[in-house]
């Protein structure tokens, strides 16, 4: 594979991997049966890892294996093509940590939480203020932020906080006064928290405090913010890695789940187990808006997927895969052409649709 880049010094390399392993590559009819064919490998993996695998039949044959969740990677070029892995892998209850930056500050829950823990880690910083209001106060309209944005001192004096400078303005009209006072003892479990350095706990609090449904904070964006924040008991320290940092940042070895991730972000890690997605011409190598891809770079982007796994490694593609509301053909990356075909293991499309036989081609009736 790495032998095709057009490198001035070539070296000899080798792996450390025991006996003869095989790649498997699976073809699949679209994005979405490509999730679950890496869904239902990872129960097989696994052992059956949900009620939901044993009720649709799907999980294996329920052994004990040395393949844990954390054990595990399923690593793709870009964003957009874990999304559907990440769903697939939620609906049936697999824990999983997913490990990107962008589209976790691009949620406008996520962006309402942190706005809300910025200002209560520094209450005399007017800028957090401005942002928090900007954002919006549960209970307090937009004209009434826009308002208050326009009164707000250029600094605080002594101890002084917004709220306590709100009181001391007392120009709040009697709705706006209602929703400073009722949000502000919202946010007393969110300052607990961060006494005790929780910092998972006081996100789950600020997003609460922000009228976020509970229930959201079980999505995929959100898991990565609260996960990554075990890591750390300093609020300062973890709002500047989320405002500088990088992917890898969000990713805790610790965290018992299957890891989500871009290839980019994979370098220097490794799992037992590894599943590369999406590998088709225009992703794997990276072709944006038609602009000519760097093969050589991308090869060794590749290339480091691949060498991410210690046991296992499985590749897939879709045939068909729906690009900016169209469906769209797709095709194999021309890197699996590289792959000496004696380490390849061809499989059959993958169908996620069961036809269960009738006992002797009778239909049993429920009454008689």
């Amino acid at each position: 594979m790495i032998s095709c880049c057009a490198l001035a010094n070539k070296q000899e390399l080798w792996s450390g991997i025991s006996g003869s392993p095989r790649i498997d590559i699976n073809r699949l009819p679209t994005e979405s049966s490509e999730a679950e064919n890496v869904l239902k490998t990872i129960e097989e993996l696994i052992g059956g890892s949900s009620y939901f695998a044993v009720d649709t039949e799907r999980s294996g044959d329920g052994n004990a294996s040395d393949i844990s969740f954390g054990d595990i990677a399923v690593l793709y070029r870009v964003h957009s093509v874990g999304d559907f892995i990440a769903e697939a892998l939620g609906r049936s209850g697999i824990p999983t940590q997913r490990t990107t930056r962008t589209s976790i500050l691009d949620n406008k829950g996520v962006k309402a939480a942190l706005a809300c823990i910025k200002l209560i880690g520094e209450p005399q910083n007017i800028f957090n203020a401005e942002n928090l209001f900007y954002i919006g106060i549960p209970g307090l309209s937009k004209h009434s932020a826009v308002r208050l944005i326009n009164t707000l001192p250029s600094e605080l004096s002594g101890n002084e906080n917004i709220f306590d400078w709100l009181r001391r303005w007392g120009r709040l009209s009697h709705t706006e006064s209602q929703a400073i006072t009722h949000f502000e003892m919202n946010i007393q479990s969110v300052v607990a928290a961060l006494r005790c350095k929780d910092l998972p706990k006081a996100l789950e609090h600020a997003a609460l405090a922000m009228d976020i449904e509970e229930e959201e904070l079980q999505q995929p964006h959100w898991l990565p913010l609260i996960q990554g924040a075990v890591s750390y008991t300093d609020l300062s320290e973890f709002l500047t890695i989320i405002s500088l940092g990088k992917d890898t940042d969000f990713y805790d070895p610790r965290v018992e789940g299957v890891t989500l991730m871009t290839l980019h972000a994979s370098k220097g890690l490794e799992w037992k187990v590894v599943f590369i997605v999406g590998c088709e011409e225009g992703l794997i190598p990276y072709n944006e808006y038609n602009k000519k891809a760097d093969l050589n770079e991308e090869r060794r982007l590749f290339y480091v997927g691949m060498t991410r796994a210690k046991q296992s490694l499985f590749i897939s593609y879709a045939e068909s895969r729906k690009i900016r509301g169209g469906r769209v053909k797709r095709y194999p990356s021309p890197f699996l052409a590289d792959i000496p075909s004696n380490t390849k293991n061809i499989k059959a499309p993958f169908s996620s649709k069961k036809v269960r036989k009738k006992a002797n081609g009778l239909q049993l009736e429920l009454f008689k």
